[in-house]
Formats: C-alpha cells, structure tokens, sequence
C-alpha cells in the first residue's frame, strides 16, 4: 500500500467529485489525490475571490449533511479577540454553499454635487479646472465635518479647508493665511516654514494620541525638500495643531514618476506606517506613449517614524481588462483589512474613469470582491460625473459612512481622436471634428453604512457559509446583516475526526472523510431566527451565548434564506 501522503504524478485523469448521501453524520470531503485536492482547494479559493460568485443559487434543497472543503488536519484557530470580521474576501471562510458576494449598497446624495468652485479666489478653478477632495473626517470633538481639497489652477493649486456640521452643506472660512490669486480673503492652507501653499495634502490614518501641536499628520506631494530647495517628485510629512497651518517634518521620499495622490496608514500589526501611491510608467518611459505601453499602477512603502521610507514596491495593477489603469486609489485600515477605494481608467478609448473596491489582508495581495462591478459608478447622463468618478476620501459618523469623491464631465483620454461635446454628454468621434467644452471637476458625496463594503447573499432556498476554527474570547455574537427571510447561525466543534480510508483499486488517490460535531445547544435549530436589518444583531440559542463556549475553538456556520451578512463580531 502507498504511504498516506503518496502522489503518484502519473495518475489518469480524476473522475468528478463523488458525494455519499447514505451517511448523513459524514461530510464527504473530496475523491482527489491528496496533493492534488490540496491545490485544486487553494486554487478554488483564490477562484471564488476573484469571480466573487461562490456559488450559484438553485432550486435544491438543504442536503441532510454538509459537504465541505475543510477541514485540514493542521489548520489552527484563527484569533480574532473582539475585532469585527468583514466578509469582503474568505480569509475567514473554509466552506460555503450557494451563497454569491455583492456589494453594499453605496447611495450617491440627492443634492450632489456638495461642495463646488463659487468663491471668487477659485475663479480660475471654476473655469478651468476645479477641485478635488484630498481629505475627509468627522470630528467627534468639536462634532463637525471637516473636509480637506484642492483648487485646481493650470498654474497650479493648493488645498482648502471647509466644515460642516451634517456633510453636505459646507462653510469656506476665510483663513487670511496666504495670498492666491491676488487676495488673502480665502481658505487655503499653509505650509511652515516656507509660507508657500499645502499641495495634494492628506492625512496620515493614525489613530494613536499625540501632543495637541501635533492633532493631525499628513502627508503631500508639495515639491520642497526639508532643506527649502524645490524638488520635483518628492513626498513630504507635516504636522498640524488645527489643520490649516501645516508644518514640514525632516524626511520624506521621492514619489517617483507621477506617484502622487498618497495614502498612508499606521498599522498597529506591522508597527510600521505603510504609504500607497501612484506611479506612471508613461511619464518615466515617454516613448512608450505612442506604442500604447503606458501603464498606471500602485506602489508601497514603510516607515517606522515617517522619515525613513523602505524602497518602492508594486502593490497593486489593474486586474481588468475593462479598466487597465488604475489612477489613484485611496487606502484604509479597518479591522485587519487593508479596503482600497481605486479609481478605476480606462485612458486610451473612453477616458472614462469609476472607483472599483479592492480589499488584502497584506497590502501587497489585492483581491476585488465583485469584479466588473463599480463601487461607486458613473453618474446618469447629464449629471456631474458622468464621465470621471475618483479621488474618495473617507469620514465615518456614528453608523454611517460618507465617501466624498469629484466628479466630472470630461474625458481623461490619451487619444488623437477628438472630442464632441453635445451639451448632454462627452464623446469621441474617429474622424471627426470636436470641440471640448472645459467641465470643473467638482465633489460629491456618497453614503454607506457601516462596515458594508461587501458581503455573502444566501438567496431561496438557502444558502450557507462556515468559517475557520475561530479561539472564542468575547461574550455575545453579533452579525451586520440584512435579512428579508430568515437567518439563524450554529456552532460547529472544531476538532472534526478525519480518516483516510486509503488509495481506491480503480484510481489513484485517496478517500477522505470527516465527521462533522455540533455544540449541544447551539445548532441552527436552537438559533433564534434573526430577521430585519440591523449592524448589530445579536445572536441567541437555547444554550446561551456564545459566552459559555469562552476559551474554545469552534466553527460558525451561517445558514440564510433572502439574507446578506456583510461582518461578524464576538465581543
């Protein structure tokens, strides 16, 4: 007999999985070649991220045992403490069942765009080019909106600050900080100690304390090196006690060909800060243009104290075909999860641009949740951004996120062909005569509630997912779903028995089944059905909650009917 972890390479060709429906206290894990069976999982994993279909729905009926994927014999615990759990990729899974990814639902606001080019220092702005959001938070302190964003002049721009105290109706406060465009009488922000203008300003996502003179960090793109020289491509850090006079820190990196548009966040695993920003391969190989090998893609860096940066490092390229350029993408850190905003270019046929979501646990292994598919599309015909949507920023109040973003209505093409303007939409013509009419870009504001990036839609019959070994050390489960039927959760025993029944007389391969133990108490027959729409619906069972099973590893399996969950959380 073959040893248990035999592989022959030579195997014929394996016959389609086989399930046992005789055995409903068996789970059939899979007729592979244990090898092969190990691969062809990896590989459907990464699969189902990147086509974000798990798996169709059907007519079918609820099997009377579960067929897995899992369990692997060496697969420890994940420890997640009392972090939330978002479901925007299967980090957390090891099985599924007839479930599919979506997005959440992003509502653009009725009264966009929210915050334009109408002040007399932004005339040139309103003519030309207009602004873009560089930043955005919610200040819990003083209970404001507080919005950072460049003015778009073709001699160049710098970044204005406004306010408001529900999003979307802002005040430009007249800050006398810096002369542009011939007056004082503006919002604009300066830079110490140089008194120049703040350019391509954005805030370092550090959520530790600091001293009051140091509120807020950022990072920019303004080309003064610390010694006070110009220099072109170079990435500095200042700090600020009310976000509207900045003061330039020693260090800083160069930003490389076309890298602005930066991100940064402080991430508490790493301990190490990590920067994302652009680079353009047609501004460092021009001669490449003509040949239509220019290319648009995301680099990363680290730094311990934001002075020091590691060398550049590819982080993320466009992964569709539809959109091969990716021109900026705004980066956030939230639950262990690296959710990138990308700004989606499609630059030599339409020069339309959408934000598309992308999510890694790594900031290196990018994943779309829901390929093809537009976080934050184009608008309708006629409206604002019906030809350009990118630059997101993000502001988180209570329960709700606001995504400020600009939009607009020209093309960002490299094409000979020119452009027609008709006075309802932008388009380009082969062969004919066009004529562009200049529209500003100008911001809009889309919201989303909590945490609901992306989530797993069970639709009729049922559908089902079940997760990891996960270490239990909270108290009650609570789950960010949307529930039109029914919802109920169970609590699988980690330590599963696997056997290998050995090689079969007929193929090459290995037979391998499981036994499959629920927690007394905490099946979904002994789930309280969870319906309706909440953030935060707690989980009961006639056992308890999930408290009494402190300090074991146990596997939850969700089972919906009409139900999307979007995060998890054991507090």
């Amino acid at each position: 007999m073959k040893p248990k972890n035999h592989t022959d390479h030579q195997e014929r060709k394996p016959r389609p999985v086989r399930l046992r429906r005789n055995a409903p206290e068996w789970a059939v894990i899979g007729i592979l070649p244990r090898e092969r069976k190990c691969r062809f999982l990896r590989a459907a994993t990464r699969l189902a991220l990147g086509i974000c279909v798990l798996a169709p729905a059907s007519s079918q009926s609820w099997p009377q045992e579960w067929v897995s994927l899992g369990p692997q014999e060496s697969e420890t615990p994940l420890r997640i403490g009392r972090q939330a759990q978002l479901l925007m990729d299967n980090h957390v899974l090891c099985d599924w069942w007839q479930v599919r990814r979506v997005l959440g639902p992003v509502r653009k606001h009725s009264d966009n765009p929210v915050l334009q080019a109408d002040r007399d220092w932004e005339r040139h702005s309103a003519k030309y080019l207009g602004v873009q959001p560089t930043a955005a938070i919610y200040d819990e302190r003083e209970q404001i909106f507080k919005l950072w964003y460049t003015v778009l002049q073709p001699e160049g721009g710098g970044t204005a600050y406004a306010t408001s105290s529900d999003g979307i109706h802002w005040t430009k406060p007249i800050l006398g900080l810096i002369e542009f465009a011939g007056t004082r009488s503006n919002n604009l922000c300066r830079l110490e100690p140089f008194g120049r203008l703040v350019r391509g300003l954005r805030l370092v996502q550090d959520p530790r304390e600091r001293s009051p003179d140091r509120r807020y960090l950022a990072i920019g793109t303004w080309p003064v090196h610390p010694d006070g020289t110009w220099y072109a491509g170079w990435a500095g850090v200042a700090y600020s006690s009310d976000g509207v006079s900045w003061h330039q820190i020693e260090g800083g990196f160069r930003d490389g060909a076309g890298g602005d548009r930066p991100s940064c966040v402080w991430d508490e695993r790493l301990q190490r800060y990590v920067s994302f920003h652009r680079q353009l391969t047609e501004r460092a190989l021009p001669e490449r243009i003509e040949a239509h090998g220019l290319k648009r893609y995301i680099v990363r860096q680290e730094s311990a104290d934001l002075k020091k940066w590691s060398p550049r490092q590819t982080a993320f390229n466009s992964m569709d075909s539809d959109w091969p350029h990716i021109e900026s993408m705004s980066v956030y850190l939230r639950h262990g999860v690296y959710i990138g905003l990308a700004a989606m270019l499609d630059i030599q046929r339409t020069g339309r641009m959408e934000v598309h979501l992308a999510a890694s646990r790594d900031g290196f292994d990018w994943r779309n949740p829901c390929p093809g598919r537009a976080f934050i599309p184009l608008g309708a015909p006629g409206d604002f951004d019906d030809t350009l949507v990118y630059g997101c920023q993000l502001a988180t109040r209570g329960d709700l996120m606001y995504i400020y973003y600009a939009g607009a209505r020209y093309s960002h093409a490299y094409t000979p062909e020119p452009i027609v303007d008709d006075g309802g939409s932008i388009r380009h013509v082969p062969g004919g005569k066009g004529q562009l009419q200049f529209r500003p870009n100008r911001i809009g504001l889309a919201t989303l509630e909590a945490d609901r990036f992306a989530g797993l839609r069970a639709d009729e019959p049922l559908g089902a997912f079940l997760t990891r070994p996960l270490y239990i050390e909270g108290e009650e489960l609570y789950v960010n779903a949307s529930v039109d039927r029914e919802l109920r959760v169970e609590v699988v025993d980690a330590a599963w028995d696997v056997s290998d029944s050995g090689p079969k007389e007929d193929w090459t391969g290995h037979y391998v089944v499981g036994t499959e133990r629920l927690v007394p108490g905490f099946s979904r027959k002994d789930c309280q059905a969870i319906i309706g729409d909440s953030l935060r619906h707690c989980v009961r069972w006639k056992g308890g909650s999930i408290g009494k099973l402190k300090g074991r590893s146990v596997r939850l399996r969700f089972i919906g009917r009409l139900a999307t969950v979007y995060a998890f959380q054991i507090q």
